[in-house]
């Protein structure tokens, strides 16, 4: 009882930095930083930590804890973060000026789909379509390599066994060049589709049609080709945000509606590619199935973060960023800590090739890299930077590019991954070059354009261009 408490007083404080720190925190007004709160926070971290604290979880990952005190350093951590990283959050509002948010944000969501006006608006375009029909072209690469159809696969008769190896074979064993997959065809593909939604949602003519559901159906498949589930759901409660950000607020009602609509899908998929065979019943017990998914499985990581280090491994420091970092300074490199408790937790699975990594909270990753003082300031660090970007976003001009970008970050956080994504991302840094790489081009093609049309109009009137 005494943990409950503790943890329904401090959730009341986070809600009110986190309030503080971006804006708003209603339902009805979602956004980037509050369904950090809600989902990746409340549902996927506090929940199953109190249950763990308490020692009621009766999950096989926890039960594999050897170390009691593990539960309560977990918890404590959690905690912790919950209110450290809204702080984080308001720091970065006073260093980057920012007295009133809620106004900002309510101000972004009112305003209209804007065209580009310091670069060519059709240019910008042209250069989104190219991209699009490259992602187009990864995604077919990628899917020829894998050699099946995900969703077909799915509804086809292969056990739930053999779904559970075709999914490692299509993620850690993929025979392909692994920056098409990654880059181009999982990162470029979906955002790309945002962009040309937004692009139909200005002006809704044939042709902005036909890019956006192509692009849609493209992004089904790329999202789905190692039959994750929750990479599907991601990126279509996307397009809820498009809503959102364009100043059209949810009511409760829809709410409920947009609710049972999620449930019904990941349900829908969860008996997909587990097998007709899986006990409804169990999809909804609170230590398995979808609810055990989100609420114990998303955290049991965490506590084996403070179970494993430093008693049975050594912290890892910066060793684990990435090879490329590793052997640029001189260092060995180290498997990251996810990999390193699947190998504890789950050895037959990375015997047999179909066990991953098991990822968590930000925190416990920082854990088992630098001790205390990764758990201490992580939350500060990694708080203020996802908040810099939400106000980056909201400083932007709202050109379909950028709106799309801001929709795209909305509900794909890595503070469930780990705190490396935040240190090394090669995917923020491609989305970075992409930004440079549209709006550079466009840059130089305008200023080509409007000397040949300098020249033109000096011909015509009879007079030679200077050299």
């Amino acid at each position: 009882m005494f943990y409950l408490l503790l943890t329904i007083l401090l959730v009341f404080f986070s809600g009110y930095l986190f309030k503080k720190g971006c804006g708003t925190i209603s339902l009805s007004q979602l956004n980037m930083m509050s369904v950090i709160f809600y989902y990746y926070l409340l549902l996927q971290s506090v929940i199953g930590s109190v249950l763990v604290v308490n020692q009621i979880d009766n999950h096989y990952m926890i039960d594999k804890l050897t170390h009691v005190e593990s539960r309560y350093y977990g918890y404590a951590a959690i905690m912790y973060t919950i209110i450290a990283f809204p702080i984080g959050m308001i720091i970065a509002n006073r260093l980057w000026g920012i007295r009133n948010i809620s106004q900002k944000f309510n101000r972004y969501c009112q305003s209209k789909i804007d065209f580009e006006n310091k670069y060519n608006d059709k240019i910008v375009k042209y250069i989104c379509i190219v991209v699009s029909f490259i992602a187009f072209c990864a995604t077919l690469y990628v899917t020829a390599v894998i050699g099946e159809i995900s969703i077909i696969k799915a509804l086809g008769s292969s056990s739930a066994v053999e779904l559970a190896g075709f999914r490692a074979d299509s993620t850690r064993h993929f025979m392909g060049n692994e920056y098409v997959k990654n880059i181009l065809a999982l990162g470029m593909t979906p955002l790309m589709s945002y962009v040309a939604y937004a692009y139909k949602l200005r002006n809704n003519t044939r042709f902005n049609k036909i890019w956006f559901w192509l692009m849609f159906a493209t992004s089904i498949q790329i999202v789905s080709y190692n039959l994750e589930k929750a990479p599907i759901v991601v990126y279509l409660i996307g397009f809820l945000f498009f809503r959102i950000y364009l100043g059209k607020y949810i009511s409760k009602r829809q709410l409920i509606i947009l609710a049972i609509m999620i449930i019904l899908l990941v349900i829908g998929l969860y008996m997909l590619i587990m097998g007709s065979g899986i006990d409804v019943f169990t999809l909804f017990t609170y230590n398995s199935g979808i609810i055990g998914r989100l609420t114990l499985s998303s955290v049991a990581g965490l506590f084996h973060n403070f179970d494993l280090w430093p008693d049975v491994n050594p912290f890892i420091g910066f060793s684990s960023l990435s090879q490329v970092f590793s052997e640029f300074i001189g260092i060995p490199y180290t498997e990251r800590a996810s990999r390193l408790i699947m190998e504890t937790v789950n050895p037959e699975g990375i015997k047999m090739g179909f066990a991953g990594v098991v990822n968590s909270l930000f925190v416990g990753e920082a854990w088992s890299n630098w001790g205390i003082w990764g758990v201490v300031l992580s939350p500060l660090i990694v708080g203020g930077m996802i908040q810099s970007l939400y106000i980056f976003f909201l400083k932007s001009p709202k050109t379909p590019f950028f709106l799309a970008l801001f929709v795209n970050f909305s509900f794909k956080s890595s503070i469930t991954g780990g705190v490396n994504d935040y240190l090394y991302n090669i995917q923020a840094i491609i989305i970075i070059c992409l930004i440079l790489s549209i709006y550079g081009f466009s840059k130089v093609l305008n200023k080509s354009l409007r000397y040949e049309k300098k020249n033109d109009i000096s011909h015509s009137a009879g007079v030679r261009p200077e050299a």
